[in-house]
């Protein structure tokens, strides 16, 4: 079979490979929740929390001093890896004398804060924490938590898996992020295994595992931040102009009062009654904004507007790749063609290995701002991510079609559910993600979204159309295996 690769509109997804706990600042891996056992004299030492069965032959303990597993997530200025080192001596003053905690020091029933290496099974922590009695840490001792990679998300029974537990959610809030800290309309249906969640469960409901708040960095989120060039509010529909490229803002949440509004614009002095931050009036052109898009699908349609500071993080474009040419080295993002000549690979110097840039990963692209008009890249960040299928195309007789001078024609259809705000609402709509492309007979798509898809194959040969077609579920990080039989068209 001839591989094809996908120069498409598509979404990929985040893979549901394991995630080191230090891989990121914000995605270190952390379980608190009370202790159901330890077994220290065991081999490996093991603890048990949640029905988990955790070494801990390799972690520091931190007995008796409280923590509430927010700086497990770098997110504190200790620069400590989420150990709360003060002293850069893992710790070991917390037991209260010269004997550094141990496993021996942990009492069942108390919350411990796990770290943990990753979560492939077995589990190992890196470290553990328990929380006394009566510590006043900033979070209540009864909070249960788990924060790691989405190892399951189903939609339809909502319920989200991590760390091998399979969580009822039900009932609980939903919330979504960009990974930069703004807030972006998310439900279970565009969640998917690989993105980083927070879950807070009931405690009063264990050992029954009910989600009461599940927050979801979404890392198929497609971005656009840069200057706004011009915001024409008064068309059908409303628009904004942003890098040169039109973007329907008819059903965004804008929120135009810049870094001080609170979270999302929201609670300004300035903002409208749908706490809209002023809305697309307010919007100041040659201001920096962030654009939350629907898809990389023309038209686009933005489902958030945001006004920034200048100090924010410049101009980047986050999207699937579109086409990637090694000679003039350039990748094409929301059909811009930028320029990486100059830029490193994921952190890495210059120039851009093209042998790891495939059409459909999602990229990240950071522009020089002082270059506008000109697109060139300093950066380049890509995921390897993405659902395939391979697609056996034959004759009518059944025999395979492979020949390499023999063009078949592709597309495919996928429907794709989106939350977008309509004023102070949250609306689903259903978008359809349109993929065209060529091939000569069997071939492979990648990087193709989940949701309900449509793949269509046309052939022309000797003056004959054949042509068939075939649904398909698309399901996140599964290859799926389809046979389409063509078959002659008729003139009607």
């Amino acid at each position: 079979m001839l591989p094809l690769v996908l120069l498409a509109l598509a979404f990929v997804m985040a893979p549901a490979s394991r995630v080191a706990a230090h891989e990121e600042g914000n995605s270190v891996i952390t379980l608190r929740a009370p202790l159901d056992a330890a077994d220290c004299t065991a081999t490996p030492p093991t603890i048990t929390v949640l029905g988990l069965t955790i070494d801990v032959s390799t972690a520091t303990f931190g007995a008796g001093h409280g923590d509430s597993g927010e700086n497990d997530n770098n997110q504190g200025d200790d620069g400590d890896n989420g150990n709360n080192q003060d002293d850069g001596e893992n710790d070991d003053d917390q037991g209260g004398g010269d004997t550094p905690p141990s496993c021996a020091d942990l009492v069942v029933g108390q919350p411990v804060v796990v770290t943990f290496a990753s979560d492939a099974a077995p589990l190992v922590a890196t470290s553990v924490k328990q929380r006394g009695d009566g510590e006043d840490d900033g979070e209540p001792d009864a909070d249960v938590e788990i924060k790691a990679p989405l190892q399951a998300v189903d939609s339809t029974l909502l319920t989200v898996t991590l760390l091998g537990l399979t969580i009822d959610a039900s009932t609980a809030t939903i919330e979504g992020n960009d990974g930069e800290g703004d807030e972006i309309p998310t439900d279970l249906t565009q969640a998917m295994p690989g993105e980083f969640a927070d879950v807070l469960l009931d405690a009063t409901k264990l050992p029954a595992l009910v989600a009461t708040h599940v927050k979801i960095r979404i890392d198929t989120v497609v971005v656009l931040q840069a200057p706004l060039d011009a915001a024409d509010c008064a068309a059908t529909p409303p628009t904004i102009t942003v890098l040169g490229l039109t973007i329907d803002v008819s059903t965004a949440s804008i929120h135009a009062g810049g870094d001080d509004d609170g979270e999302d614009g929201e609670g300004d002095d300035g903002d409208d009654e749908d706490g809209n931050g002023g809305g697309c009036a307010a919007l100041v052109p040659g201001a920096l904004v962030r654009v939350v898009l629907a898809s990389d699908a023309t038209p686009l349609v933005a489902t958030q507007v945001k006004q920034i500071g200048e100090d924010d993080e410049g101009v980047e474009v986050r999207a699937p790749i579109q086409a990637a040419d090694s000679g003039a080295m350039t990748v094409t993002l929301l059909g811009l063609v930028i320029d990486v000549s100059t830029a490193g690979l994921d952190g890495g110097a210059p120039p851009v290995d093209f042998t790891k840039v495939v059409v459909g990963q999602i990229a990240e692209a950071h522009l020089d701002a002082t270059k506008l008009p000109a697109l060139v890249a300093t950066t380049l960040e890509v995921t390897d991510v993405g659902s395939d299928v391979d697609v056996e195309v034959d004759d009518p007789s059944g025999t395979e079609i492979d020949d390499p001078t023999d063009d078949v024609d592709v597309k495919v259809d996928i429907k794709k559910t989106v939350t977008v705000h309509n004023g102070a609402k949250r609306v689903k709509t259903t978008s359809i993600v349109h993929v065209h492309t060529t091939g000569h007979g069997s071939f492979h798509l990648s990087g193709l979204p989940a949701g309900a898809a449509k793949i269509s194959v046309t052939r022309v040969q000797a003056g004959v159309t054949m042509a068939r077609s075939r649904g398909a579920r698309l399901k996140v990080n599964e290859t799926q295996n389809l046979r389409l039989r063509l078959e002659p068209v008729h003139a009607h």
